[in-house]
């Protein structure tokens, strides 16, 4: 039976909606809205904006469900839940950067469709007709029945836990991925066809002038802005799109455990002096099993692994401001593919399982099958960079996102169509290369693009030199030594 008084702590559920045509009394705090007989209840501070458009009319309405930005403008704006524009939603749809799903009443039906990177989560149940950002609130209208099959068809080879294909860890609910639409009505939930599209790709300048409009927008609304700042291609791309306000926004560094992050660290800090960078470098406080447990039920335990060791830390830091991260940031180069994947077509079921990081089983292989039916007689390295976007993104990125206790989430600038599809329209060579990584950087300043990645530089790279030297050894090198000492472990040690 439908409930109908949710008894939840609002502070316990940022970041989460859910879209129904029940009437419900959701937790304190919440905000309904409706359209077209469905009822869109809120947590605080996730934004509904209205789009107003020449064709709108009381039978024809459009509103935006999460955090965007579009032109010079970030939405939910002070004092205003409207956006007036003489476009239409669907050409609006490709520029429009953040975390949000747009909403659609036309012909008594709701239309739902996911951003670019499905970076504001959606899971919908046929059964009910509806949609939600987790489970976990679709369990508010009917009770949730675990998926025990899922669970052990989704196993990670890493030991993580997370769901790909639009898999969840309850029957009769899916994820709705990345830039895909449903349609609500009577009859319950369908998937359409429809699929945004990008006539006219942007140039390397382009995409630099959309990720940094995008910034400039949330700065001049909120004044105050956090950036991650790593040794990495992604948080440099981001530094480098926020250049103008590199002296106004706080770049932060969290102090994690292990190699990859010292080094984190050190270019971080090499950066941040160079550039006279506002630089935090943030300790972390252990999560504690209560925050690990609170997190996973927040996210439907739908997704685990080391960002859960961020909780305690992100929640004890929260400055009551809006977080850059460079996420999405990958499809300018190649995530899963490598130089001998061009030019090769297909791509098998068990191949994509591999590449994914995951166990192959009766049932991840018929959903991978079925995955890469919807990208026929593509490229390798095409449908690995779907794969990235549709599964790394809106089954990992995305549904991490209600996870942290706080109300503003972070947001990355390049999570829109127009940067997506124009990142897959530049030559692939150039992309594995990093040559647009450096190119979209040295838009803002050609000596950021010259900083080593990944890596210290001059004299302090002596500080890592193992990990130099193995950087510097051919793959097949690598390969052969990590063979090596596998057959040394399996035979144990020499006895005397």
């Amino acid at each position: 039976m439908p409930k109908t008084h949710i008894s939840t702590p609002t502070e316990d559920l940022p970041k989460q909606f859910l879209v129904t045509r029940e009437r419900l009394d959701p937790p304190p705090g919440w905000q309904k809205s409706t359209l077209g007989g469905f009822n869109i209840y809120r947590s605080p501070g996730v934004g509904w904006t209205r789009i107003v458009t020449p064709t709108s009319t009381p039978d024809c309405e459009t509103c935006v469900l999460g955090w965007f930005a579009y032109g010079d403008h970030f939405y939910p704006a002070q004092g205003s839940d409207e956006l007036l524009t003489g476009q239409s939603v669907e050409a609006m749809y490709p520029h429009m950067t953040g975390r949000f799903l747009v909403l659609r009443f036309q012909n008594g039906q709701l239309f739902c469709t996911t951003d670019a990177g499905a970076q504001f989560p959606a899971v919908y149940r046929p059964q009910t007709g509806e949609v939600g950002s987790t489970p976990l609130v679709l369990g508010w209208t009917l009770d949730l029945q675990e998926d025990l099959a899922a669970a052990a068809d989704f196993q990670r080879t890493d030991g993580t836990v997370w769901y790909p294909f639009g898999a969840t860890p309850f029957v009769g609910i899916e994820r709705l991925l990345p830039g895909r639409t449903i349609a609500l009505d009577a009859g319950g939930v369908r998937l359409t066809d429809t699929r945004p599209a990008v006539t006219t790709p942007l140039d390397t300048a382009g995409m630099y002038r959309l990720v940094g409009d995008f910034i400039g927008a949330i700065y001049r609304l909120e004044g105050d802005l956090e950036c991650h700042l790593t040794a990495g291609w992604d948080s440099r791309m981001v530094l480098a799109a926020s250049w103008p306000l590199r002296k106004r926004i706080t770049y932060l560094t969290y102090l994690a455990k292990g190699a990859n992050a010292c080094v984190d660290r050190d270019v971080a800090d090499s950066l941040a002096r160079r550039f006279g960078l506002v630089h935090e470098k943030v300790p972390l406080t252990p999560a504690s099993q209560d925050d690990i447990d609170r997190w996973a039920w927040r996210t439907s335990n739908g997704i685990r692994d080391s960002v859960v060791d961020l909780t305690t830390t992100i929640v004890e830091t929260y400055q009551h401001r809006y977080g850059l991260s460079g996420v999405g940031g990958e499809v300018g180069r190649a995530f899963y593919w490598k130089k001998r994947d061009m030019g090769v077509t297909g791509l098998t079921p068990e191949q994509l399982l591999d590449r994914l990081g995951f166990v192959k089983t009766a049932g991840s292989l018929q959903r991978a099958d079925r995955w890469l039916q919807g990208y026929p007689e593509q490229t390798r390295s095409r449908i690995l960079d779907h794969a990235y976007i549709d599964i790394r993104l809106g089954c990992w990125a995305g549904p991490a996102l209600t996870g942290h206790g706080v109300e503003k989430p972070t947001l990355s600038p390049f999570n829109s169509m127009a940067v997506f599809e124009s990142m897959l329209a530049l030559p692939e060579t150039y992309r594995l290369s990093g040559g647009f990584a450096r190119d979209f950087i040295a838009q803002a300043c050609p000596d950021l693009a010259r900083v080593p990645f990944n890596r210290r530089s001059g004299l302090r790279r002596l500080h890592g030199l193992p990990r130099e030297v193995a950087k510097r050894m051919p793959k097949t090198t690598k390969a052969r030594i990590r063979r090596l000492l596998s057959v040394g472990q399996a035979q144990g040690p020499a006895r005397g």
